[in-house]
Formats: structure tokens, C-alpha cells, sequence
């Protein structure tokens, strides 16, 4: 079991701040998503786990200091988008070149990998396309061999289709011993794969919950405006959407046994709320109309 712990963690760039008192804790058998619009702070908070630069603040793996600490940044691999145009190796050459500073890199696990995405061995790495590139991204990540693996966007240049093939992976990765972080700018995608959401906001965390625990702090009812209005009087409302006499509304707060006969009583529809609509309304892209 492994842990990462992030205490009290800033950074300053240029009179802008990326990172503001960050407090964060993964643990072991999850895939965490990071969601936020603006990537830098993921990068930033992301070199800093990997122990790259001293932070402000402390970031401990397993109850140690990863900074100038080998054992602990051992534990961890930080994949973002490489440049392969300059690369004239096979993509079998560089396998074996990760190999030969990574032992624990797997690189029959690659090589499988590799074949679900129809993409020979012996393909030159400067021959790939720019949606093919992240593919080499994922499957060096994922046959790194670490327990602690971050994702930074990788997936935001895959077609859909290899996407798909991306998620089943990660999926199939994770176990009770390997922490996941994948960052992203949108959620609706990645949201299936998510045990637990921290959305950042211009630096700062401002959620930091399990996903079923967000699942239970609102919900989507459809139902004529009466219907609505009943339901809706002690909770916030954050999104609505009308046809007609018909109305859908995204609200939050708790969904009470007996708003649940009120709403089977007068034929009305219900779900829970999704990651991508609180996201959206956190961050300000959903309103209330």
C-alpha cells in the first residue's frame, strides 16, 4: 500500500499563483481526477510530486520527503506529451532504451498494449502521427512498473476510438496497491474511471471528495414546473433546462424518501448528479438559467 501526501503546497510563477495551500492524500486502489481549465498547475503540482524541485510546503511519499530522495521518487513515473518528430529509433528501440534505465518497465506488457492499438513494434517513433504520439505516452506509463502513476492530459490528443482503448487500459491497471492521477480540462469522459474528484479552481482545491459521495450531493430531476417547484424548496438549484411545461433541473442537496414518492407519485424522473455537472457548474461553465 502506498501513499502521497501534499501539506500546505504553493507555488509562484511570474506574480501568478498556480498553487495556493494545496492539502491533498491519495491512497492506494484508486484513479484520482484531477479537473481544473488551467494545465500549468497541473504540470507544477505534478514535477513537484515526482520530486523535481523543492516545494513550498511538503509533498511525502509513504511518510517520506520525495525531494532529493531516490527511494521514494522511485515509486512514482510522471508521463506527459513528448515530442517523438526528432526520434529516429523504433518504437522496439525505445522500449528496450526504458528497459535499460528502468527495470521494472515491462516491456512484453508494452509490447501488448502497443498491439490493441493496431501499431507495430518496428514503427518509427518520428513517423507517428500527432494523435499517435500519446499512445506511446500511455503505454510507457502504464508498463512503467511504478505504483504511482500521473497522467498529465495525455489522453486530450487521442482520437475517440483510441481513447476508448486508453480508458479499458487504465482500467484494467489499477489494484489495491497502485495510486492513478489522471489531469484533465473536461470530465465527461474520464468520469466512469474516477473513484475520487479534485477539482482546482485558479490554484486552490476547491473539492476533494470520493465520487460517490459527490453522486450523493445532488441530482437531475425532469418533471412538468410544479413538479419542480415542490422538490426544489429547500435545495439550490444550479442548471435548468425547459420544454414547454417540462422542466430538467440539476440540484443540490440531499434526495429525501419522501421527495423520491413525491416524484414516482407524479411521474416524474430522476437521477443521480454526474461528475461532469458539478464540474461544470464549479468552475463556471454551467448556470442558472
Amino acid at each position: 500500500m502506498h501513499k502521497v501526501e501534499v501539506k500546505k503546497v504553493s507555488f509562484k510563477e511570474k506574480n501568478e499563483h498556480l498553487l495556493i495551500d494545496i492539502n491533498l492524500s491519495l491512497e492506494s486502489g484508486s484513479i484520482y481526477g484531477l479537473l481544473g481549465k488551467d494545465d500549468r498547475s497541473f504540470s507544477r503540482l505534478f514535477g513537484l510530486i515526482d520530486g523535481y524541485q523543492k516545494p513550498d510546503g511538503k509533498i511525502l511519499i509513504d511518510g517520506e520527503t520525495v525531494f532529493e530522495n531516490r527511494d521514494a521518487r522511485d515509486k512514482i513515473h510522471y508521463q506527459s506529451n513528448q515530442d517523438f518528430s526528432f526520434e529516429a529509433r523504433e518504437i522496439r528501440s525505445h522500449f528496450e532504451l526504458l528497459k535499460s534505465y528502468n527495470e521494472h518497465f515491462d516491456i512484453d506488457y508494452a509490447n501488448a498494449l502497443l498491439s490493441d492499438y493496431g501499431i507495430k513494434v518496428s514503427r518509427m517513433l518520428n513517423s507517428l502521427k500527432y494523435d499517435e504520439t500519446p499512445i506511446i505516452d500511455a503505454i510507457v506509463a502504464l508498463a512503467s512498473g511504478k505504483p504511482i502513476v500521473l497522467l498529465e492530459g495525455i489522453h486530450h490528443r487521442m482520437k475517440s476510438a483510441t481513447r476508448e482503448i486508453f480508458y479499458k487500459h487504465v482500467d484494467a491497471y489499477r489494484n489495491d496497491s497502485r495510486i492513478i492521477v489522471i489531469s484533465s480540462s473536461e470530465s465527461s469522459e474520464i468520469e466512469h474511471l474516477l473513484d475520487h474528484l479534485i477539482i482546482f479552481k485558479e490554484g486552490e482545491v476547491i473539492v476533494d471528495e470520493p465520487v460517490e459521495m459527490i453522486q450523493n450531493r445532488g441530482f437531475r430531476v425532469t418533471g412538468t414546473i410544479n413538479n419542480i417547484l415542490q422538490i426544489s424548496q429547500d435545495k439550490k438549484i444550479i442548471h435548468e433546462e425547459h420544454l414547454g411545461e417540462v422542466k430538467s433541473v440539476i440540484m443540490l442537496g440531499g434526495m429525501t424518501e419522501r421527495d423520491k414518492a413525491y416524484i414516482e407519485r407524479n411521474r416524474a424522473y430522476y437521477s443521480p448528479l454526474k461528475i461532469h455537472e458539478l464540474y461544470e457548474y464549479m468552475v463556471g461553465g454551467a448556470t442558472h438559467e
